[in-house]
């Protein structure tokens, strides 16, 4: 017999069909890919990456500064006489464009001038008593001559009268004429002796003033001189760099330096090398000859290539404060560009240890490495789905997959981000 209902027994089994319906429509659309991706934020908004076989270039990374070969040193001013220690007055400031004969830096010349007028006025005293001297020297041997010429005259009309026949003069007047003769002859001698003497007296008195204006004129000529290193100027084009004391610091205008204290240098920017600080765990990785790129910190987006050219021969911490191990290594740059790089300037290096053509890769950032292995997040139909991978050489950026992965299969470029 036919189970009548009742309208209102009708009403509830159409809501409940309806009901069900509405749950199975909602189950359905849950585990759509679309309302996924809307409420975990997937799908589209997931970058995904296609797998294709290419290329991968392998590098130590490390950090390092520019220097310039060639490097001219400009200090105090060379030592002399009684002059060790010089005072700086001024100086071109750093990083300024500078000439050949441009004064990069001066130092005082108070004192030293003062010293210059001592010795400048010694120096005229003595030219001055050389030549009073001279002249008197000459007045004093003329004299001599002068009186040793009328004691010859007076001795020679003596001699004439020794001549006389003793019938003519008296006995007592010959006698008297000879001993005049004698006394004449002998102050001729004296005479002469004292002209002698006179000259050797009168030579040495002069050295002995010559000697005065000798040293003054030396040491006139040696200030002259140290004077003019006291303007000290370029001898090449370049950039000026200021040199720091054992503290770190600069030296200033007003410091007292003592002589050929390396103050400032002139490096020649053409000679520009990058020098770079390989971490230790990465030294037996390169080897010379290869292949490198330079970035400037402070000039991001320019790089620059070179070649690896010497390593050194004993790793050392990298700084005083710095603990870790570096190897020193030299590139020499492919092309200089002297507008903007400066010694000293900071620089990241790469040095290229390895190439791998035909392989697939994927980014580090797409690869999750667990205790279990590595996984990535393959697309499909139905969603992300988890695939586990075998990983091989990395760069730092990218990472080789030598199983796991196939041309063309698209993966999320974030595993975390892939739900």
């Amino acid at each position: 017999m036919p189970i009548k209902l009742t309208a209102r027994s009708k009403r509830r089994m159409a809501l409940g069909c309806l009901y069900l319906a509405a749950f199975a429509g909602a189950v359905f659309l849950v585990r759509s890919s679309a309302v996924r991706s809307f409420v975990y934020g997937g799908g589209s908004q997931v970058e995904e990456v296609t797998v294709a076989t290419r290329s991968m270039t392998f590098w130590v990374q490390a950090t390092g500064t520019l220097r310039a070969t060639s490097v001219r040193d400009f200090g105090g001013p060379p030592a002399f006489g009684d002059y060790w220690q010089f005072q700086i007055v001024s100086m071109a400031p750093e990083g300024q464009a500078v000439k050949k004969g441009d004064v990069v830096m001066r130092f005082d010349a108070q004192r030293i001038n003062q010293d210059l007028q001592t010795f400048q006025n010694e120096l005229d005293q003595a030219t001055k008593e050389m030549e009073r001297t001279r002249v008197q020297i000459d007045l004093e041997r003329q004299d001599l001559e002068a009186k040793l010429a009328e004691a010859e005259n007076r001795r020679d009309k003596l001699k004439l009268k020794q001549g006389l026949s003793p019938d003519v003069e008296k006995a007592t007047v010959i006698e008297r004429d000879a001993l005049d003769y004698e006394q004449a002859t002998r102050e001729v001698a004296a005479l002469k002796d004292r002209i002698k003497w006179h000259a050797t007296s009168s030579e040495a008195n002069y050295k002995i003033i010559a000697s005065k204006k000798a040293r003054a004129e030396n040491k006139v000529a040696e200030i002259q001189k140290g004077i003019e290193s006291f303007a000290i100027r370029s001898d090449r084009d370049g950039v000026l760099v200021y040199k720091t004391k054992w503290n770190g610091e600069r030296f200033q205008v007003g410091e007292n330096v003592w002589s050929g204290r390396p103050l400032v240098e002139i490096p020649d920017l053409n000679t520009m090398i990058a020098e770079a600080l390989v971490p230790e765990v990465d030294i037996g990785r390169i080897r010379l000859g290869q292949r490198a790129e330079i970035a400037i910190d402070a000039f991001p987006g320019k790089a620059y290539g070179g070649t690896l050219k010497s390593v050194g021969t004993l790793v050392r911490p990298k700084s005083w404060d710095i603990p870790n191990k570096v190897l020193d290594a030299q590139i020499v740059l492919d092309q200089l560009d002297t507008s903007v790089m400066r010694p000293a300037m900071s620089i990241k290096v790469k040095i290229e240890t390895d190439r791998l053509d035909g392989c697939i890769a994927a980014p580090l950032k797409a690869v999750l490495t667990t205790a279990e292995g590595s996984m990535v997040k393959v697309k499909t139909d139905a969603g992300w789905r988890v695939r586990a991978v075998k990983l091989g050489q990395s760069n730092g950026t990218d990472v080789v997959i030598t199983e796991g992965l196939a041309p063309g299969e698209r993966i999320a470029a974030d595993y975390l981000k892939a739900k």
